[in-house]
Formats: structure tokens, sequence, C-alpha cells
């Protein structure tokens, strides 16, 4: 009798042992968790934090803290990103994420550093000049750009940016060349483009959308393999006899290592959720961040991916970063 009751204390204790440790394992977070953003207040991906943040609070034991950290492309906010391995800082990840190693020296690598947690939104670049323009399509700025190589401006979002490798891509399949004239940031371009002060650009479609939608800028092509539902009537770059000039804008979410595999595996479930959610969809639609919805594995390799894609371009276009 005794050694049977010692049995079974022991398999009672066992369990409550291992149901203890399972809890503490599974105990997160346990203390507020901040979410770095590389871009200023008010941006797409500004508003792609706030908004997810708020949906995730009330399924959390912890506040949330959205942190801007603007600057060199975002490489300011991704280094900061990648030293924090404290379980409790996520990132708002885009896609100069992927560039910025090729263009400076950086202290992260992406698969080393960081975990995906999913998508948020995948867009397309687009090629927009001012309304009343007198470029009407495609042709005319490459028949602009032939008869006077050099002469015609370009603006970009910055060196080393989507529309800056984008622009390059333009260039050598249309076999021109453009003046490009860097800004710091998309929100500056546009504004240049509306006012005339440029004549044209590719920027990300969060960008443009609402100057597009508003009749202050004219779309004249998509920098995707498919056409975009919020332009209808807008042809790729590939159906206009330019295959191969696409550029992808994407906010995905990201924690860098040490986060505890229940913290992922939560932070995904949330994601997903929140992507589904009708207010969380209206409002970064609103906002130009079509939500899109990819889990943990998906968005890992999609980042690979893109990363070996501007890399090819890089190489290809000889780009040098100065």
């Amino acid at each position: 009798m005794k050694r049977r009751n010692f049995l079974v204390s022991s398999i009672l204790g066992g369990g409550f042992v291992s149901g203890t440790i399972h809890a503490q394992v599974e105990a997160w977070p346990t203390r507020p968790i901040r979410v770095i953003v590389p871009f200023p207040p008010g941006t797409a991906n500004d508003i792609a934090a706030r908004v997810l943040a708020q949906s995730f609070g009330p399924q959390l034991s912890q506040p949330i803290v959205v942190e801007n950290l603007t600057g060199a492309g975002g490489t300011i906010a991704f280094n900061a990103a990648a030293q924090a391995k404290n379980g409790h800082t996520l990132l708002l990840a885009s896609t100069s994420m992927t560039i910025a190693p090729y263009a400076s020296a950086v202290r992260y690598d992406v698969v080393r550093d960081f975990d995906a947690i999913g998508k948020i939104s995948v867009f397309p670049g687009v090629l927009v000049v001012p309304a009343n323009s007198s470029y009407r399509s495609v042709n005319d700025i490459v028949a602009d750009a032939r008869a006077r190589p050099g002469g015609v401006v370009s603006g970009t979002g910055g060196v080393g940016t989507s529309s800056h490798l984008a622009t390059e891509l333009f260039m050598g399949l249309a076999g021109i060349n453009l003046l490009q004239v860097p800004y710091r940031g998309e929100g500056e371009v546009v504004p240049n483009i509306i006012s005339g002060t440029i004549p044209m650009a590719i920027v990300n479609l969060p960008s443009a959308l609402r100057f597009i939608r508003s009749g202050l800028l004219r779309p004249l092509a998509v920098a995707s393999k498919t056409p975009h539902p919020d332009l209808p009537g807008i042809s790729t770059f590939g159906a206009l006899g330019l295959p191969g000039v696409e550029a992808l804008g994407w906010v995905v979410l990201l924690a860098p290592k040490g986060t505890p595999p229940a913290g992922l595996t939560s932070l995904e479930g949330m994601l997903q959720k929140a992507l589904a959610t009708p207010s969380v969809v209206a409002t970064l639609t609103t906002a130009g961040v079509s939500p899109v919805i990819g889990g943990r594995v998906e968005t890992d390799e999609f980042i690979k991916g893109e990363g070996e894609h501007w890399g090819r371009v890089i190489r290809t276009r000889n780009i040098k970063f100065e």
C-alpha cells in the first residue's frame, strides 16, 4: 500500500510539477511589448502598427508601445530591432530591409536575427505622373527619354529604396537613361510630382493611391505580374512590352530572435485574426495597405525570395550605393 500510494503521489506530483513548468514556459508576455516602426507617424506603416497594436491589446496582459525610429531608409530601425533580443520587441519590416544589406554596412541578417510572424500587406509599385502631364503613356516617357538621354527626371524615395531599384529596372528593360532625383522618402516625392516639380516617379501604391483617386496623379503602369484591383484599367509594365519591371512593396511583422515559441505562435494567430476583422481591414485599406494573410513559414520564404530578387537587380544593373 505504501508503495502504491507513493507511486500515485509521484504521478500526481509529477503532473503538478510538469504543469507548473509548462505554465512558466507558456507565460508570455511578461512585460510591455515594443513595436518598432521604421517610418514617421501618419505613414501607412505607422497606421498599420497602431491598428494592430490596438487589436492585439485586449488579448495580451501587457501594454503595447509603438516607437517610430526613422532614418537611413529604415536601417536605424532594423539595426535596433535586431539588437533587441529580449522576447518583447516586434518590428514592422518593409521592403528596404532586404535591400539595405546590399547598400550599406548593416548589423543584422534577416534570416539569422529575426523570426517571421506573418504578412500584413503586399502592394505593387506604380508609375505616376501629374494629372496635367503631357505623358499619356509609358511609351511617351520612353520616347522622350530616348530623345533626351539623361534629360528626363524621375523622383525616388531615396537611394537603395524600392522606388530607386524599380526605376533602375525600368531603365534597363526600356533601354533608357533617366536622371534620378532621390528624396527623403516617398512622402516627399509625391507632393513634388503633384506640383509638377518632377515629371514622374515609380512609387509604392499606398503612397499614391489617395491622390490617384482624387485626380491629382495619373497612373500609367503597375509594376507587378498582374493588374491591381485598386487601379482598374491600368496595365502592368509586362502587358506594355516591358516584362520584368516588377517591384513589390510589403509590410510584414517580425520578431527578433529570443521571442519564445509560444509567443510567436500567439502573435501569428492574433495577426491573422486581426487581418480578418472588418474594422481592421477597413482602416488598413483606407490607408492603402490592403491586408494579405500569410503565416510564419510562408512569410519567411517570401522575405528570402525578395532578398534574392533585389540582389539580382543590383548585380545586373551594377548599382553602386554612395
